[in-house]
């Protein structure tokens, strides 16, 4: 399935079932207050680290060759900066959910760029909800208190294990967080086990 190289997180990829359980603690106030802050971090440990992006070159092992090019300005060109697809998904989907907090989030943004941010992470995500391609056989339950059928969505799912891909980006990682600003005013290399 991954023999062309195009995936070198395909070496630590395992499966797992998993059953979808509603976790509040990464859901804001329903009453429309802000997000707590111990909801705003759980999101962002989702996205570390540094939201997914490695850094590839010939001594990591990685096949560059088969990747798409890529660079980022101010990073040694020897170096070469992709981002597990994952970690922008989730990127995205903590942006759709800070944008209904705009004002606290995002302050300086203008409204054409949290449209455009907005619009960008929506159809994004539908394109990896569609790649991806949930197989579950969710369910259909009445519900006798609201006299209302429910979609439930507590059966198995097969996952892939995201602890793993999480490990195997720790491993890759840029080691500034900030890389989208990066100055090569440090090593590059690896992250040390």
């Amino acid at each position: 399935m991954f023999e062309d190289n195009s995936y070198p997180a395909a070496e630590v990829i395992s499966y797992e079932t998993v059953i979808f359980a509603e976790d509040k603690s990464y859901m804001s106030s329903t009453n429309g207050s802000l997000p707590s802050a111990e909801t705003d971090a759980l999101w962002q440990a989702l996205q570390d680290p540094v939201d997914g992006v490695i850094q590839a070159a010939v001594h990591t092992g990685f096949d560059i060759q088969h990747l798409p090019e890529s660079n980022i300005s101010n990073v040694d060109s020897r170096y070469h900066s992709y981002g597990l697809e994952v970690f922008h998904q989730l990127h995205c989907l903590d942006r759709i959910r800070k944008t209904f907090h705009a004002e606290h989030y995002f302050p300086n943004d203008t409204e054409a760029e949290l449209i455009w941010h907005r619009e960008h992470c929506i159809d994004h995500l539908r394109q990896g909800i569609m790649c991806s391609g949930d197989i579950a056989m969710d369910r259909w339950q009445y519900d006798i208190e609201t006299d209302q059928n429910w979609l439930k969505t507590d059966v198995p799912h097969v996952c892939r294990n995201f602890e793993s891909l999480s490990n195997w980006v720790k491993k890759w990682r840029f080691r500034n967080r900030d890389w989208l600003h990066f100055k090569d005013t440090g090593k590059l290399d690896q992250a040390a086990s």
